[in-house]
């Protein structure tokens, strides 16, 4: 089953969905939440990153804003045997 971080609900997205040029479910169902993300939940994790509540952040690595992607590549992985140990 193909994963992706999904669609995030932009203007444009909205009126090809009411338009009928685009299904919700569709879309949904290959996305690793299982749902189209909202863009304020992206916005949130932007403005907390460019806060002072942030400031103790070192600029390395973070976890991922990928809307479940690097979660849905472990389950992947897992599913297929990849994950387990030897033994």
């Amino acid at each position: 089953m193909p994963c992706h971080p999904g669609y995030t609900l932009t203007p444009a997205l909205k009126n090809a969905i009411d338009r009928g040029e685009r299904d919700v479910s569709a879309l949904a169902a290959n996305a690793a939440l299982r749902r189209l993300v909202d863009p304020a939940e992206i916005g949130r994790v932007v403005a907390f990153l460019a806060s002072d509540a942030a400031s103790a952040h070192d600029r390395l690595p973070i976890v991922p804003v990928d809307c479940g992607l690097a979660r849905c590549h472990v389950e992947e992985q897992l599913m297929a045997g990849c994950g387990r140990a030897s033994g």
